[in-house]
């Protein structure tokens, strides 16, 4: 399963807020095409990995896609243009703990970004 440091649930929280005014709501990490990741906003779905920050909920993964994450953390690294939520360690490309991208785990061809 994925590990999401406290830093990473504290900017999902963040984004949640800035983007969502309803309780029920929550971002939901997302595969989109060559190992591209993403965020969107959604509702909890019986089986998600949901993952929570100062008891509300701002995450869910489907679980066969936690299920390819075991041993990825997501953290968040400042930079010029703000805060980027970060990936790090095998999501199944060959890619050892090199560092992803935002919305990216793994590139097309075992590539990491």
């Amino acid at each position: 399963m994925i590990e999401i440091t406290d830093a990473a649930k504290a900017e999902l929280k963040r984004i949640l807020s800035e983007n969502s005014q309803d309780s029920s709501e929550l971002l939901r990490l997302t595969a989109g095409p060559e190992g591209s990741l993403g965020l969107i906003i959604d509702k909890a779905m019986e089986g998600d990995n949901i993952f929570e920050h100062e008891g509300i909920m701002v995450l869910a993964i489907e679980e066969e896609l936690a299920g390819m994450m075991h041993g990825v953390s997501m953290d968040v690294e400042d930079t010029d243009e703000g805060p980027m939520l970060t990936f790090k360690g095998d999501c199944g490309c060959g890619c050892d703990d090199n560092e992803r991208g935002p919305g990216s785990c793994c590139g097309g061809e075992g590539s990491c970004h």
